[in-house]
Formats: C-alpha cells, sequence, structure tokens
C-alpha cells in the first residue's frame, strides 16, 4: 500500500469522529512522528510503498484514535510556548487557549521574576513563562501524577522548577510572596459534559476539568483568597477561565478589593483570560 492509498484509508476510518480537514492534519502529524517525514516529504512519497513496520505503527495509532485516544497522548508530546513537554496519561493535555495566556504573561512580564503556578498539571505554563523570560517559578498540584509529569517536563527542557503538593483547599503556611500568581483551574461545569467530544470524556482527567454546577468558581475563591496576602504590591494574578463563568469570576475578585481588572477573549472571540492587579 502506497502512503496516498493509507492517507484515503485513514481518512475514510476517521471520518465518523473527525471532519475531513482534522483528518488529513492527524494524517500528517502520524507521518511526522512514525515516518519522522514533514508534510512536505511525506507529500512527495505518496507513491512510496510503506513497508510492514510503518503499516504496523500507523495501524495501531488509527486503532486507538478509534476507541477515542486523543492524538497527543498518542503521539506522547506537544509543543508549546517554546517547549516540547510530554503529555502524560492523567493530567491534563495542554491547549493553545493556555498558551495564550503564558504569551500574554510574557508580554505583560518580560522579566519574569518569582511566579507561582497553582494547579500546575503538566507544568505547561510555568515552564512556558519560565521559558519566554526566565522566570523564577514554582508548581503547585494536588495529583501525584501531575507532579511526576511536570517534574518530567521541567528536566525535559532543563528549567529549573520548584514543585510541590499543595490542596487548594487546605494551602500549607507559606511565608514566600510571588510576582505572578497564575492558575488554569478545573472550570468545566458538570452540566456541559452532555456537549463534549468523548476522547477528552473518556481520556482526561475529570477532576482537571469539572466544578460542580452550584459552584463553579471554588477554585477561583480559593486562589484568590491565597492571591490577595502572597502577591507582593503590584503583583498579578492570572486565570484561565470557562466563558460561561468569566462575569462570576470578574465580580469575585472586585469584592476581594483586585483592581485594573482585564479579560481577554481567546481566538474564537470567547472570554478565556483574566489579568488583575494586587493592591
Amino acid at each position: 500500500m502506497t502512503l496516498a492509498q493509507y492517507k484515503n484509508k485513514f481518512k475514510s476510518m476517521m471520518n465518523s469522529l473527525y471532519s475531513n480537514e482534522e483528518a488529513e492534519e492527524i494524517f500528517f502529524r502520524l507521518t511526522d512522528h512514525h515516518l519522522q517525514k514533514s508534510r512536505a516529504e511525506t507529500v512527495l512519497s505518496y507513491d512510496k510503498l510503506l513497508n510492514e513496520d510503518a503499516l504496523s505503527l500507523l495501524d495501531d495509532s488509527v486503532s486507538r484514535l478509534q476507541k477515542g485516544v486523543p492524538l497527543q497522548y498518542l503521539i506522547g508530546e506537544v509543543v508549546f510556548a517554546g517547549c516540547t513537554l510530554n503529555v502524560c496519561e492523567g493530567v491534563l493535555i495542554p491547549r493553545p487557549e493556555t498558551e495564550s495566556l503564558v504569551h500574554w504573561m510574557a508580554k505583560e512580564h518580560p522579566l519574569g521574576g518569582d511566579a507561582l503556578d497553582i494547579c500546575t498539571g503538566s507544568g505547561c505554563i510555568a515552564l512556558g513563562f519560565a521559558h519566554l523570560t526566565k522566570a523564577n517559578v514554582t508548581g503547585w498540584d494536588f495529583s501525584k501524577s501531575a507532579l511526576v509529569c511536570a517534574s518530567s517536563n521541567a528536566e525535559r527542557n532543563q528549567i529549573s522548577m520548584n514543585i510541590e503538593k499543595m490542596d487548594v483547599f487546605n494551602i500549607a503556611e507559606v511565608s514566600k510572596t510571588w510576582d505572578v500568581i497564575v492558575s488554569n483551574p478545573p472550570y468545566v461545569l458538570e452540566k456541559e459534559k452532555a456537549t463534549m467530544h468523548t476522547n477528552v470524556l473518556d481520556h482526561e482527567p475529570h477532576t482537571a476539568l469539572f466544578v460542580p454546577d452550584d459552584n463553579p468558581i471554588i477554585f477561583y475563591d480559593a486562589i484568590s483568597d491565597f492571591a490577595k496576602t502572597h502577591l507582593n504590591p503590584g503583583g498579578s494574578l492570572y486565570f484561565e477561565l470557562n466563558p460561561h463563568t468569566a462575569d462570576k469570576v470578574e465580580q469575585l475578585l472586585k469584592t476581594k478589593g483586585f483592581t485594573d481588572i482585564v479579560i481577554e477573549n481567546d481566538l474564537r472571540g470567547l472570554k478565556r483570560m483574566m489579568r488583575s492587579k494586587s493592591r
């Protein structure tokens, strides 16, 4: 079977899961990963026959994709804000909107300073910010899987990162203060499950995604309480947002005395990022 024939077969097998354009992009990602061929090299090799090893690798990927395994888990890595990060099972996949948040932080804090990433997950925010600005970064998470993943990513990118286990709702006594505190906390409403793709619901950690419908900004409340007393004067608090609860978070921060609140939209025009300042 030639590469061109396999591409047609692949797109046919993926048509119930992905659009034609998405399937084509995934095909090129797989040939890059498994065959070490760029998109251009793949196109130029369309008439080449695939050997048994290559067919086996691609067929295994097709089988896992059909079971809903996200492409990022399958490939095992993602490029994020200049870092190449391991994508670990049981840890949220870094997303483009989160990368936009990191670039915004770097634009406003080009010297970096001391930064704390709460609910760090893979460490993508802290490590991306450190890569772009040389910030001194700390990452907190309650999940052991997340801490192991963040540690592996810090090592892979040769970035010094202080990584600690910490429960947002029971933060130990901390004397240190930071120039930047940032969090991409769980924010997806339970009722939103009905509209979500199964490759997210069946494979990504629910504890990193969902919050109760009757208390959707519980994490923002706890984190902003901590930030009130642990941001340096003029320091910045950044959040990634659920567009459905963005206004509630804004009002929450106003009641807690934060100032200079700015909300930025994502590429789809949805309220996705917030920055506020400590007094």
